[in-house]
């Protein structure tokens, strides 16, 4: 839910059909979270995320020089 807006920093693809719903470097966008949610809601297989229940989806931190990885609900 805090993600919306933020960059994904990993690949979120439900499986059927195996097409990517987030690429790595792709803004979160309000659309793509309620498909996120719905997949979620209804326990699809999700390949490439780090928490393939999707309760935690890995975003770009931007800090002035320097870029890392958070988790985000």
């Amino acid at each position: 839910e805090q993600a919306v807006g933020r960059v994904c920093a990993e690949m979120i693809i439900p499986y059927p059909p195996g097409i990517p719903v987030l690429y790595a470097g792709e803004t979160i966008q309000p659309d793509v979270h309620e498909r996120l949610l719905h997949i979620r809601e209804h326990g699809l297989k999700v390949q490439g995320a780090a928490d393939g229940s999707l309760s935690l989806i890995r975003v770009y931190r931007m800090d002035s020089n320097r870029v890392s990885v958070d988790d985000m609900p």
